[in-house]
């Protein structure tokens, strides 16, 4: 059983690191980020 809980673990942080499109939110804070460098 704790195989399968890991597997199924490996299987969802894989999804999430997917490198194809970056999440709304990474972006979001990359553009925050870049502002922010700016201002300084």
């Amino acid at each position: 059983m704790m195989v399968k809980g890991m597997n199924k673990m490996r299987r969802n942080s894989e999804k999430e690191a997917a490198p194809e499109e970056p999440s709304e939110e990474v972006v979001l804070l990359r553009e925050i980020s870049a502002k922010l460098g700016e201002r300084k």
